[in-house]
């Protein structure tokens, strides 16, 4: 971090907007909760949800529209009014030497933000450090030879950052920095990361079923037909184990399975489509006996962080850097991705290490409906 001098003044900066549920936005909380309990952040810039995230500290509001517009529209937009925006950055510096800020962190995944990073170093008196979410493309994100040339652009203009002496790039993947061979910058470059704060605790008596939960936006790199596929494989196998379980999914999204409509109807899962605030996210983790990350690609998650928070068992998949998140705590597994008897087998190992003695059989169990086929 930099020798000798007394650790300063930080303000946080997020470009996009704030969801609860985001891997960027648990980073963010994370940050936010570490600062404050140090006593160093002084304030929060970005758009209004950003700001109100946080209470008790400083707020600078920065709207880039970034979510609104989407990359295509935004990539024009930002060409006619990056003066403009340049002008705004250099007052938003301003106000930041006013109150005393002595460092930016901004924690985003925004593929242009080291535009705003850059004139942000340049007029800031103190420093700037960058937490980069992705700085290698998910899996697929590099199908389309515009996907490639941007992914290419925002390495290049990484490298570029990490040569300011201001500025700091921080990765929370130890291993894609390894890949990166920036040897000219690699003193700049720290992986460290706070887990989020416990914000709630577990309300759920013990003598319920047995709890798993798939938690997040649902996307289909995120692999939520392998767990349902999993559990299906459970019933026809286990039925007396698989009628001790249910499946909680929080998170908006669709679910494209041939078996969804079957089993949401089902009293064998519950499903949560919206959004959910930050309190009620922690609570979905908080309150479940096993979490199942079954990612077919990712370079992180923000959840996994959080099932490391509130001492969740957890699954995850062998992508990115899901097995070194699950190699800090025992209560973590590794599974090959989209395997479905390979996840099947750690859940039921989770069941029978964690949840025999403290479960119960229904006496009026509900009907085993995963073990048939949708007509």
């Amino acid at each position: 971090m930099g020798g000798g001098k007394k650790p300063g003044q930080v303000a946080l900066l997020m470009l996009g907007t704030h969801k609860p549920f985001g891997g960027m936005s648990q980073y963010f909380s994370a940050w936010a909760q570490s600062l404050k309990s140090q006593g160093r952040l002084k304030g929060v810039i970005g758009a209004h949800d950003v700001v109100k995230s946080v209470d008790g500290v400083d707020a600078f509001l920065f709207d880039t529209q970034i979510d609104r517009l989407g990359y295509k529209r935004f990539i024009p937009y930002l060409v006619l009014t990056f003066h403009r925006t340049r002008k705004e950055i250099r007052a938003l510096s301003r106000q930041l030497r006013e109150k005393q800020i002595d460092e930016v962190w901004l924690v985003d995944d925004f593929l242009f933000s080291s535009l705003y990073v850059g004139v942000l170093g340049k007029s800031l008196a103190g420093r700037v450090q960058v937490t980069i979410h992705d700085p290698v493309p998910h899996e697929g994100h590099t199908k389309s030879l515009v996907s490639t040339v941007l992914y290419r652009l925002n390495r290049w203009c990484l490298r570029q950052l990490a040569r300011r002496d201001k500025i700091v790039l921080h990765f929370h993947e130890p291993e894609l920095i390894k890949g990166l061979s920036w040897e000219s910058v690699r003193s700049k470059v720290f992986s460290s990361h706070p887990f989020p704060a416990a914000l709630t605790k577990r309300k759920r008596t013990e003598d319920e079923r047995f709890r798993i939960a798939f938690a997040g936006r649902i996307e289909p790199y995120k692999g939520l037909g392998v767990l349902i596929d999993a559990l299906r494989g459970i019933d026809e196998h286990s039925p007396q184990l698989a009628k001790r379980m249910v499946l909680s999914i929080a998170g908006r999204g669709a679910i494209d399975h041939p078996f969804a409509d079957v089993l949401l109807q089902s009293e064998r899962a519950d499903f949560q489509n919206r959004f959910l605030e930050d309190i009620e996210f922690h609570q979905v983790i908080a309150d479940t006996d096993c979490l199942v990350l079954p990612y077919l690609s990712a370079t992180s998650s923000g959840v996994a962080l959080l099932a490391l928070t509130y001492s969740v068992p957890f699954i995850v998949t062998d992508v990115g850097d899901l097995p070194r998140i699950a190699n800090l705590s025992p209560l973590g597994r590794i599974v090959r991705a989209n395997d479905v008897e390979s996840l099947k087998l750690a859940i039921e190992d989770v069941f029978r290490t964690r949840g025999t003695n403290s479960l119960r059989i229904e006496e009026k169990p509900p009907s085993s409906v995963l073990r048939k086929e949708p007509r």
